[in-house]
């Protein structure tokens, strides 16, 4: 199966270091791959790099949303993740009612006309999604598990194909929140 979007694409675009990280980002070749409502799945980027070659890409044309195809939206979260998700009615209600945020390492989605500021779970839940766990979502193995299942995963700079436990990869509350120097 061909990727949605390949590094051929963004091949004028390079990928920006997080201040404070040094060395090159971990698992630059693994693919990112979502899942969709009806079992089967896409893969999206060919490679983490691309994912976040997509990112700065996004960043430089001052874009928040990209639709990949009729079932899959790429959408920035202030320029240091993505949240890579199905063009579901949840997806789309989500969107429309909410502008994705990052703010002290904290994902968040800011309601458009009240003065609120939520995680994604609770945000989700306000457009009707019918999250059944109490717990929250931490990272891409929490998404993945859900029941139902939302959809989506969340891709930064910690980005890992396979996650095998709550910290690892890509986190929707950083410990150590991820910056970019944007100085000319």
């Amino acid at each position: 199966m061909a990727a949605l979007l390949t590094a051929a694409q963004f091949a004028s675009v390079s990928v920006q270091q997080p201040v404070g990280i040094t060395g090159s980002h971990g698992n630059a070749s693994d693919q990112v791959r979502l899942g969709l409502s009806d079992g089967s799945s896409v893969l999206v980027f060919d490679s983490k790099t691309t994912a976040l070659k997509c990112l700065a890409f996004m960043k430089e044309r001052q874009q928040w949303m990209l639709s990949v195809t009729d079932d899959v939206c790429v959408v920035s979260i202030g320029a240091t993740k993505l949240l890579i998700a199905e063009s579901s009615l949840n997806v789309q209600k989500l969107l429309a009612s909410f502008s994705p945020i990052y703010q002290g390492g904290k994902t968040l989605f800011n309601h458009r006309t009240m003065s609120q500021s939520l995680s994604l779970d609770d945000a989700l839940q306000a457009v009707g999604f019918p999250k059944l766990s109490s717990d929250p979502f931490r990272n891409n193995l929490d998404l993945k598990q859900a029941n139902p299942n939302p959809n989506m995963l969340i891709v930064d700079w910690n980005f890992k194909e396979s996650v095998s436990t709550y910290t690892d990869g890509s986190l929707l509350n950083d410990p150590t929140p991820l910056s970019y120097d944007d100085t000319p």
